[in-house]
């Protein structure tokens, strides 16, 4: 609530604005908060976050090196996030336990396959 998001991101910048136009990110983050820079670095990250208090800064990426510090090195704070996502493939998905397959057979292939020691050979 009253808090603003920003999305600091390195690289080409039409490949850049395309992949969050792609992912639809406008819904939450406004481009004029989009900065699309060529390297990340703590003079950058200041110069982004000009006027804001550091201390309640938190810079959230996947790379220690290029996200979050250059943020701590600012004077912001950090944190490292994995996030996994695909492309959906219009199949039914079925889990259980550790196993994610399209149907009931073939999880049930699975947990033999990997009861048996022949689960993942090549």
């Amino acid at each position: 609530k009253g808090d603003e998001m920003h999305i600091l991101t390195k690289g080409d910048e039409v490949v850049q604005r395309h992949k969050m136009e792609l992912n639809k990110l406008g819904r939450w983050i406004p481009e004029k908060r989009w900065h699309i820079v060529s390297d990340k670095d703590p003079d950058v990250f200041r110069r982004v976050s000009s006027g804001m208090d550091l201390s309640t800064v938190y810079m959230i990426g996947n790379s220690q090196k290029s996200d979050i510090n250059p943020a701590i090195e600012a004077g912001a704070n950090g944190a490292r996030l994995l996030l996994l996502a695909g492309i959906p493939i219009g199949e039914p998905i079925v889990q259980y336990g550790p196993f994610v397959m399209t149907s009931r057979a073939e999880i049930e292939q699975a947990i033999a396959d990997y009861q048996s020691g022949n689960f993942a050979k090549a």
